[in-house]
């Protein structure tokens, strides 16, 4: 495709073969330096658009969809080895091992695609700006002006089940608290990895508010469960 900005370096028809001045020369040369940069400004302007919404949309789908599906098989390939250990375990282990090069091909050429379709850059931009956006907005929650007029999330660590599941319902509140636009307040005061609580071993998450009085308080009912919980597995997770 040429670019409308060529146009007009153009040299008419039947002139080409006539000898050029130096003055004409320069003119042309100008023009071609012009024509270049609005090229790239157009390039630098339209560039940084993208792909469109249902483009990514679907590449994101396809490699979500076969993560998933290599989770799956190897699940149900796993139980297999306890049908008849002495015949199948040989069988089941080559079997895993084929399934997790194809997995790796399949992931490696979806690598390939996001940089052939000319968005890994954006991709990576976008990937970049997303991240600063909720790093600031959890900063902006977490550090209300005035914290005894802040709405709160009390989130209490001592849960009976392990340290990353523990961490897992860190996450969950966080993620409670960022979509309800609420402060988290975490309680871990005699948790059982480290006595002294969270603030022992890592940061506060907040560097302004840690104090879980307000105006009102109430407990996370069913009812608001079902008001601010819209994925099953966020409800499971906070008991609702």
């Amino acid at each position: 495709m040429v670019s409308p900005y060529a146009v007009n370096i153009r040299i008419p028809e039947g002139q080409s073969d006539r000898p050029v001045s130096a003055g004409r020369l320069r003119s042309l040369e100008e023009q071609l330096s012009r024509a270049k940069q609005k090229i790239h400004n157009y390039q630098r302007l339209f560039g940084d658009a993208g792909p469109g919404r249902e483009q990514e949309e679907y590449r994101r789908k396809v490699e979500k969809g076969v993560r998933e599906l290599w989770y799956f098989v190897r699940s149900e390939v796993k139980k297999l080895s306890h049908v008849d250990p002495a015949v199948l375990q040989k069988h089941t282990d080559t079997l895993l091992q084929d399934l997790g090069h194809q997995q790796r091909s399949i992931m490696t050429d979806l690598h390939y695609l996001s940089h052939a379709d000319g968005a890994g850059e954006w991709r990576e931009k976008e990937a970049k700006d997303l991240t600063i956006l909720v790093q600031n907005r959890i900063s902006y929650l977490q550090n209300p002006p005035d914290c005894s007029k802040a709405r709160k999330l009390v989130c209490n660590i001592n849960k009976g089940c392990g340290y990353g599941c523990q961490l897992h319902h860190v996450v969950y509140c966080f993620m409670i608290a960022y979509g309800t636009q609420r402060t988290l307040i975490l309680e871990s005061h005699n948790w059982r990895y480290a006595n002294n609580g969270w603030e022992t071993v890592f940061r506060p998450v907040s560097d302004t508010c840690t104090d879980r009085t307000g105006a009102s308080t109430g407990h996370w009912s069913a009812a608001v469960c079902r008001l601010n919980c819209s994925s099953e597995e966020t409800k499971t997770r906070l008991n609702c």
